[in-house]
């Protein structure tokens, strides 16, 4: 077996390659661990979107609910909300 110096040259050039891969491939690894963080910040704020999606539903049954009290009291209307004034569509 023969041992061969390199010029320095070439070595260096065979190191610098190799700290730009080394260096790559921690910037891979750093972009994978942003992505997966991004991806359980995504999960987090799908199951927000859900509940908001559902609390809405539960209003809106609440708001339904609370048209039928009013109508089935004073009749059919319209409901002012600024001034409080329920107008009945029937005559008195």
């Amino acid at each position: 077996m023969q041992e061969i110096k390199l010029p320095e040259s070439l070595l260096l050039e065979v190191q610098d390659l190799q700290n730009r891969i080394t260096e790559s491939v921690l910037n891979i690894g750093q972009v994978s661990l942003m992505i997966s963080q991004a991806e359980m910040e995504l999960e987090i704020l799908k199951q927000e979107y859900k509940k908001k999606i559902t609390s809405t539903g539960e209003l809106q049954e609440e708001q339904r609910s609370l048209s039928e009290k009013i109508i089935s009291e004073y009749g059919e209307g319209n409901l002012n909300i600024s001034t409080g004034l329920y107008t009945t569509n029937r005559s008195l």
